[in-house]
């Protein structure tokens, strides 16, 4: 049995699309008689009548109301196999890729990772957890980085094209047996000090973040966190202190003795974006 052509099943999926012979021919870029002829093989070939046609109105058949579902796959799965074939044939771009966010930092139902990839599918990503902020920017001038995942507002944007990725509000991680209402806490109502990244990590994200706190009136005891995740957590579980987290990190604070909760008052927020230089 001969298979029809691919171009007929396109002719044949715009017809019982559009159900307009004149609309159906332009969407294919052909004149009108070549469509009709297409459709005329396509049903000889087949042995079945595929439209039913009156003078001002075009329906599709049982037959052809059986053959669309199969053309749609079958052209889809073409699409595919070409797109697969050229990509196969070119080298794949490496971008490189530093970021203040671990790549299962989750968004969603996504991690990091898998949104940087969806900012470019072609390319494989050389990807690097760095905790410090600082150098980031300088190394996508540079040349050294492709795309850095970082905190906004950034002290220059001269030069770099900056793309929002989510607005993370600030949390807490704090220790299991510590009561704390169904709505969250106020940072006024802690008794333990917080648990804050080292200054120089991010000089600016740092005052930043004391500045609100002064005009919010709060003022509470910091202590700096160290460089191992899980030695910060066993210090939340043993009551030394509370940590300050991002909403898309929580799931990377679930230890054994630790629980997260909201930050009610102040409210604070950052954005996460993606740098890179400006085509």
């Amino acid at each position: 049995m001969r298979l029809p052509e691919l171009r007929d099943l396109q002719v044949f999926a715009a017809l019982a699309e559009e159900l307009h012979f004149g609309q159906a021919a332009k969407r294919c870029h052909i004149t009108q008689p070549a469509l009709s002829r297409t459709i005329q093989r396509l049903e000889r070939e087949l042995g079945v009548t595929l439209f039913e046609r009156t003078s001002r109105q075009v329906h599709l058949t049982t037959a052809g109301h059986a053959l669309y579902p199969g053309a749609l796959q079958v052209l889809s799965s073409a699409e595919r196999a070409v797109h697969d074939a050229r990509a196969a044939g070119k080298p794949r771009q490496t971008l490189r890729v530093s970021s203040v966010l671990p790549a299962q930092a989750r968004f969603g139902h996504r991690t990091l990772l898998d949104v940087l990839q969806s900012h470019a599918p072609e390319a494989r990503l050389d990807f690097r957890h760095t905790p410090a902020v600082t150098g980031q920017v300088a190394a996508i001038r540079t040349g050294h980085d492709d795309w850095a995942v970082t905190f906004s507002p950034l002290d220059s944007t001269k030069g770099l094209a900056v793309t929002p990725l989510s607005q993370e509000r600030l949390m807490l991680a704090v220790p299991e047996n510590m009561p704390v209402p169904p709505h969250g806490m106020a940072l006024n109502e802690l008794s333990l000090p917080i648990m804050l990244f080292p200054r120089e990590l991010s000089p600016f994200h740092y005052d930043q973040l004391l500045a609100f706190f002064a005009q919010a009136a709060v003022r509470p005891p910091l202590i700096a966190s160290a460089p191992n995740m899980e030695l910060n957590l066993k210090r939340i579980a043993a009551g030394e202190c509370v940590s300050l987290l991002f909403e898309c990190l929580e799931t990377q604070h679930q230890f054994a003795g630790v629980k997260t909760c909201q930050v009610t008052t102040p409210v604070f927020h950052f954005m996460v974006v993606l740098v890179q230089r400006q085509a």
